[in-house]
């Protein structure tokens, strides 16, 4: 998370997990964008999305216990997207604040 918050300019607790809330209409307009990213990086991708379209994103933490069996889910593989996928999301910022602009101005229209 403190990678992810550096590079994308955000100020979240967690990033890849705990719950994460904003409006409806913002999530609607999010999945609208092609998601790409796979692993936890998906839920980076999500929420810096939603916060290029300015919107007000509240966390909420979930409590887990610690693992006494089983393996995590965490893989060199996932671990990997998200190093390089993170400095790539930045890139499309603008590119994502441009088109919820329009779609705002859309919406307005309407």
């Amino acid at each position: 998370s403190f990678y992810a918050n550096t590079i994308l300019g955000l100020h979240l607790s967690d990033l890849t997990g705990g719950f994460k809330v904003w409006r409806k209409d913002i999530l609607a307009q999010v999945i609208e964008f092609p998601i790409r990213a796979t692993g936890y990086a998906f839920l980076i991708e999500t929420t810096f999305i939603a916060s290029c379209m300015d919107a007000k994103i509240v966390e909420s933490p979930i409590l887990f216990s610690d693992r006494n069996l089983g393996r995590s889910k965490m893989t060199a593989g996932i671990a990997f997207e998200a190093f390089w996928y993170v400095p790539l999301l930045r890139l499309r910022g603008k590119k994502y604040r441009v088109l919820a602009m329009k779609n705002r101005g859309a919406e307005n229209a309407a």
